[in-house]
């Protein structure tokens, strides 16, 4: 927060922004918990981390770096531990909103406050799909009710945690620390993840591949043909 509108970015190779604040936190998350595990594998969105076991934390310091320049809400540090290509606990901080989401024991909560399971509910016009930011360019959709984008993929998998949305569309080219921490509070609501040709999601084995979590029945919904398209690469440029 003390860099908050306070300072630039410089572009990595894929086009994304990274800040001082970005690599100051990874500082922080990667030598704290390599400390607290030091037996497990750690891995950064920004490069640090250490050798370990089969368990592996994923850490994104800002999962939301281009909301934090903006100037935005959503955006903070997330951390999931993934064993066996399921994300088993995770953990979000969004220091400008106060929120704080985490998942230990397969029970999720919000500000310490247990999320209570999901309840199943048909897509309808007031119900809300979290979705890419660049939609528009690379996405045709046909859902009932309101579509919101918050900058932040795991921002969008806690919110549907929390009841906020039916589901998250989350689009192609993400990496294994935007989702760990989010997915293990999808799963620990009764919600639950699945590729576009409808497999289980596996948090590692695909990795990239564009996916959707939450509800069952909007899950459905968006696997109906016609209801989700990929425009062709030229016309998403």
């Amino acid at each position: 927060m003390i860099r908050f509108r306070q300072i630039g970015s410089t572009e990595k190779a894929d086009g994304s922004p990274v800040t001082e604040a970005d690599r100051a936190a990874e500082a922080v998350l990667v030598a704290g918990i390599s400390a607290a595990f030091p037996q497990d594998e750690v891995r950064s969105e920004e490069g640090s981390g250490q050798d370990g076991s089969q368990r592996c934390w994923y850490i994104d310091p800002i999962d939301g770096t281009s909301a934090f320049l903006e100037g935005l809400a959503y955006w903070g540090p997330t951390v999931g531990l993934v064993e066996g290509g399921t994300s088993r606990y995770g953990a979000l901080w969004l220091p400008r909103t106060g929120d704080y989401f985490h998942c230990e024991d397969g029970v999720a909560f919000l500000n310490d406050v247990p999320l209570p399971p999901l309840v199943d509910v048909a897509p309808a016009r007031r119900q809300v799909l979290y979705t890419p930011s660049r939609i528009h360019a690379h996405i045709r959709l046909d859902w009932p009710g309101k579509c919101r984008s918050l900058g932040s993929i795991a921002a969008h998998l806690c919110m549907v945690a929390a009841g906020s949305a039916s589901a998250a569309l989350i689009p192609s080219g993400w990496h294994a620390w935007d989702t760990a921490g989010g997915l293990a509070l999808i799963q620990s609501v009764g919600a639950h993840a699945e590729t576009l040709s409808g497999q289980p999601l596996d948090i590692e084995r695909h990795a990239g591949q564009p996916f959707i979590a939450g509800l069952p029945s909007a899950i459905q919904w968006l696997r109906q043909p016609g209801r989700l398209s990929f425009l062709p690469l030229e016309r998403s440029r």
